[in-house]
């Protein structure tokens, strides 16, 4: 099926999965790509559009404020690609529950793909990734999908009940310096942040949006569990992990 426009939205707190985004878009010639990292403002498709969801994979799950900004997209039946991306340690349920989550909202899944992309909380893990190889991989995935049914429904890995999300303990803090400019508060995918010193624990999903966007490199991990928390993600995120594909 020739559709009639072809659009990317992303989910990328710290840049990794704009980054693959990015590369999605280039490998389909498309110019339509939207950031719905911290909004969603009512995105509409209709059924003979292909939508090419980005997402980051937290805890072997889909990120709940991308579950949110799910809830308000409409699809009228429009065709949609799921792109996993992973710090290269596993993406367990997110394409299923990903698959669950579009099909809810009347999306047609018709295939799915896991990229890897560098760990937000150890940026030495899968540093560089995706490399040529995986672009290799990815230029075949689709050279595979424009060569097949591309309106078939597609199942997606995983199981259900999906695996518990469990958020990543991990948290960052103002230091002395801060501005109070409030960029953090404003970028906050979860809403975690209400001002340059106040957080509701309970809301951060430990995603580094804060640190990522602090222009004076103020917001930061406390070194003793940045250390810990580095040393964890690579005894757990070690080996390369390599792109999959679901057509």
């Amino acid at each position: 099926m020739q559709f009639s426009r072809t659009s990317v939205l992303y989910f990328s707190p710290t840049g990794g999965t704009r980054h693959v985004a990015e590369i999605m878009a280039q490998e389909l010639g498309v110019k339509d790509i939207y950031d719905i990292t911290v909004n969603c403002y009512g995105l509409t498709f209709e059924k003979d559009e292909l939508v090419v969801f980005c997402f980051p994979v937290y805890s072997g799950r889909v990120p709940p404020p991308m579950i949110e900004r799910m809830k308000m997209i409409d699809s009228h039946g429009a065709h949609a690609l799921l792109i996993a991306v992973f710090g290269n340690r596993a993406i367990d349920d997110a394409l299923i529950e990903m698959g669950d989550l579009a099909f809810q909202r009347g999306f047609n899944v018709v295939g799915g793909m896991q990229v890897i992309a560098p760990h937000s909380l150890n940026h030495s893990v899968a540093a560089g990734r995706p490399d040529a190889a995986d672009r290799e991989k990815i230029h075949e995935f689709f050279t595979r999908f424009n060569a097949k049914d591309n309106t078939r429904a597609v199942t997606m890995p995983g199981s259900r009940p999906y695996r518990k999300y469990v958020p990543v303990p991990v948290r960052a803090f103002p230091g002395r310096d801060c501005m109070l400019c409030c960029t953090c508060a404003k970028e906050c995918p979860a809403g975690a942040i209400e001002g340059p010193k106040a957080m509701k624990i309970s809301k951060c999903i430990g995603c580094m949006r804060c640190v990522y966007v602090c222009p004076m490199d103020n917001r930061q991990i406390p070194a003793p569990i940045r250390k810990a928390t580095e040393a964890s993600v690579k005894a757990v995120a070690s080996g390369r992990k390599e792109v999959e594909y679901w057509l």
